[in-house]
């Protein structure tokens, strides 16, 4: 319910601004109340891991498909 009506207001806040009658520092402040919250990512275990270059790599592994030449 409450994301219906702040996108109501969003959506008139933007007509106000279109007209002229809102400036544009007061519409980023009604744009940044309706952005989506962005979540802290935790790493996975095993991480990210790093290959030594001499050392060949499957595709598989990787999780990719090798390129078609």
């Amino acid at each position: 319910m409450a994301k219906k009506i702040l996108d109501t207001v969003h959506e008139t806040a933007k007509g106000l601004h279109k007209a002229g009658v809102m400036d544009t520092k007061t519409m980023h402040e009604f744009d940044a109340l309706c952005l989506t919250p962005v979540k802290k990512l935790r790493s996975q275990p095993g991480g990210i891991r790093r290959v030594p270059e001499h050392q060949p790599v499957d595709s598989a592994e990787m999780g990719t498909r090798p390129e078609k030449a």
